[in-house]
């Protein structure tokens, strides 16, 4: 199962900040042997996962709370160009 996390990973990490990947959906879902609408569901999930993790990455370099939102809005911003 970890090889196959691994290779959905590789094809659809491309989708992970931007609904452009390397590849189109009908693409991923040929490669991965699912439907777009597989695809779909899994590009969702992974991006609440990293929305998850991102928030509570930037949630332990802060003081507080509050913090948290402005922190991620700026992280975002420098990372955007």
């Amino acid at each position: 199962a970890k090889e196959t996390d691994e290779n959905r990973f590789e094809v659809l990490k491309g989708f992970l900040l931007d609904n452009k990947g390397a590849v189109t959906y009908d693409e991923a879902a040929r490669q991965l042997g699912m439907s777009v609408a597989g695809v779909t569901s899994a590009i969702f999930r992974m991006r609440a996962r990293f929305r998850a993790l991102l928030y509570g990455e930037v949630a332990s370099t802060v003081a507080s709370s509050g913090e948290i939102e402005p922190e991620l809005r700026y992280l975002l911003q420098a990372l955007s160009g």
